[in-house]
């Protein structure tokens, strides 16, 4: 343990060198990533009454580095014991995600993630899943199809309009 340091200090270093990379490489990508301050606050506000279960489950359909799930445990009782849920299209960004969280001590089994498309292709669809909460930094950026198909895709249907491409 680094003195003066209470976190995990490998992990907390990888979360670092994402922030960094991110700043930079990420505004030439169009990602962004979530400052840190924010993510803590939506952290805090996701626990809200939440704190002491015994068995916490967090969604992140646009997961990025995996930052915002893992912020949420810092709130918890029982922070070992939290279902991380996340899906990113990037698939770099994925790897980076899947890696910040095993740097932080998280299980394999403690982990269902996909590199996947969450505005094309919303997920988990097929099982039976809630969550206790959801976070997420919306994909501002990110080019879609923007098919009016997606008019009658209940996510979208009851606003009568999309986002643009």
């Amino acid at each position: 343990e680094v003195l003066g340091h209470d976190g995990d200090v490998i992990g907390d270093a990888y979360e670092f060198l994402i922030s960094q990379f991110a700043s930079e490489a990420g505004k030439k990508a169009g990602e962004f990533y979530t400052p840190h301050m924010v993510s803590d606050m939506m952290a805090q506000i996701v626990t809200l009454d939440q704190k002491e279960r015994r068995f916490f489950s967090i969604f992140d359909p646009t997961m990025g580095s995996g930052s915002l799930m893992l912020n949420v445990r810092n709130y918890l009782t029982h922070p070992d014991n939290v279902k991380y849920h996340g899906q990113e299209l990037n698939t770099t960004t994925y790897n980076l995600a899947k890696m910040n969280l095993i740097l932080h001590g998280v299980d394999a089994e403690e982990m269902n993630l996909r590199n996947g498309d969450t505005l094309n292709k919303d997920w988990p669809t097929d099982e039976p899943y809630t969550f206790d909460a959801v976070v997420m930094n919306p994909p501002y950026s990110a080019n879609w199809s923007a098919d009016t198909t997606f008019l009658d895709d209940s996510r979208f249907n009851r606003y009568g309009k999309l986002a643009p491409k």
